[in-house]
Parts: structure tokens; sequence; C-alpha cells
């Protein structure tokens, strides 16, 4: 009988505990991973992505890390007095029920020391980490820069 209350108890707080398990799955929805090509020599490229949050608070991506490069930082492009530079961010807010784009001119990630050479049509694992503790790994692809992207082959 002493076995049954506590297969009983057990399952009580099983039930009890998966709804709370199931609302901390992730809101977070990572897509359209991707780098630029950096010029021979470069130890440094930028990375964008689109990231949709689908919860209804708030969340901050608070580091992004790959195996693939030596250090990676989020940092945000702004024009004051007519000058153009970045900025590095220690968090980007991803409102809830709404979403960010990662973009060359506005939020975006600097990848710094590549593990190797990376061409177009390459494939990099970033891990994003959030103040929630979600962490969600995404596989970026290497692009070709478009026209009249920004260059952030100087920046050190």
């Amino acid at each position: 009988m002493n076995l049954y209350k506590n297969i009983t108890k057990l399952l009580l707080v099983l039930a009890v505990s998966l709804p709370a398990t199931l609302a901390a799955e992730t809101a977070i929805v990572i897509h359209d991973a991707w780098i630029n090509q950096a010029p021979p020599g470069t130890d440094v490229t930028a990375g964008y992505c689109m990231i949709h949050n689908t919860g209804t608070t708030e969340v901050k991506l608070i580091q992004v890390t790959s195996p693939d490069f030596g250090r990676v930082e989020m940092h945000r492009s702004i024009v004051s007095d007519g000058i153009a530079r970045m900025v590095a961010q220690d968090s980007i807010t991803i409102p809830g029920n709404g979403g960010l784009t990662l973009k060359p001119g506005d939020y975006h990630l600097m990848l710094f020391k590549p593990g190797k050479l990376l061409v177009a049509g390459d494939t990099v694992a970033l891990s994003y980490r959030f103040s929630d503790a979600t962490s969600i790994e995404v596989i970026a692809t290497v692009r070709q820069p478009e026209a009249g992207q920004e260059d952030h082959s100087q920046h050190h």
C-alpha cells in the first residue's frame, strides 16, 4: 500500500510539472543565418540572421559563440553626425510576439579569427544564448557579399 501512495505522489508531481516544462520550451526561432565570405587574409567577417520570438515576453540575445571562430561579438551600425560606425552590444532585445533581423547596416555579428578560409557555400556552426536560458544551435551558410554591403574586413 505504501508503494502505491509513493507512485501516486510521483505521478501527481509529474502531472503538475509537465505544463511548466512545456511552457518553458523556447519561443525563439532563428532562420536564414548567413555570414559574409571574407577576402583572403582577412581575420574578421560579419554574420546575419532573422530571430523571431513567438512568446509574449521579450528576451535578450546575450551571447553568440562558434567553434569555427576565435571570437564572436554583437554589434550595431549607427550613423552619427554623418559618420557611420559600429558599436559593440552587450545584448540585443527581441520583443515578445515580434522579431529582429540582424542585417547589413544595423544589428549584426562580428566573427573574428576564422579557423580556416571560408568560401561561399561553406557552413559555420553558431550557438545563440538568450536571457531566458534558451540556447539554440544554428548552421549558417557562407555567402558572397552583396554589392554596396558594408566592408568589415578592416574592423578590429
